[in-house]
């Protein structure tokens, strides 16, 4: 199971965990340096449609992740995610970024998606996140699907994925 942290439902503790989550993955996270705009560009965290972490997101901006300073921006569509590296998908907005895609995504651009609300059962893997916050009781964990991690050109620690409930779905057999 993957690790865990208490948090209370929606409380700002259980939005700062989250927050302390998305930043200690991506800690764990390499990006190609095609990626960046040069050594100084930030490691830009975009909101999807939504901040499902509230005042808690700024304890985060300007911390430290694989050597740049986070910056966080909103995006209103997938679209608009061009320079991102990390876009985190509210719950509510899951099925509008699925229908955003045309297809599965190929670019190196860490997506998360929060089902920490008990009202989301984990449903993550449905859905085209590659790390999902869950809840187990009143703790907090993560999945990871590592087939849209490695399509997308990413490149995860094992320490990250120790932690993590993995999902790793077999591609579809091939029929002869």
């Amino acid at each position: 199971m993957a690790p865990a942290a208490g948090a209370d439902n929606d409380s700002l503790r259980s939005q700062r965990v989250k927050a302390a989550f998305i930043l200690n993955i991506a800690r764990f996270v390499s990006w190609p340096e095609s990626a960046f705009d040069g050594p100084g560009a930030p490691l830009l965290l975009c909101l999807y449609r939504g901040n499902p972490l509230g005042v808690a997101i700024d304890s985060i901006r300007g911390e430290r992740a694989v050597g740049r300073r986070m910056a966080i921006a909103e995006v209103s569509s997938y679209d608009e995610s061009e320079a991102c590296h990390i876009l985190l998908v509210p719950a509510a907005r899951l099925e509008d970024f699925s229908g955003e895609l045309d297809e599965p995504l190929e670019r190196p651009l860490l997506t998360v998606a929060d089902l920490t609300l008990e009202s989301h059962p984990e449903e993550g893997h449905r859905h085209p996140v590659m790390v999902t916050l869950v809840r187990a009781g009143t703790r907090i964990g993560y999945e990871v699907d590592l087939q849209q991690v490695r399509r997308s050109g990413l490149r995860m620690s094992a320490e990250l994925l120790k932690l993590a409930r993995i999902l790793d779905t077999p591609p579809p057999e091939v029929l002869p």
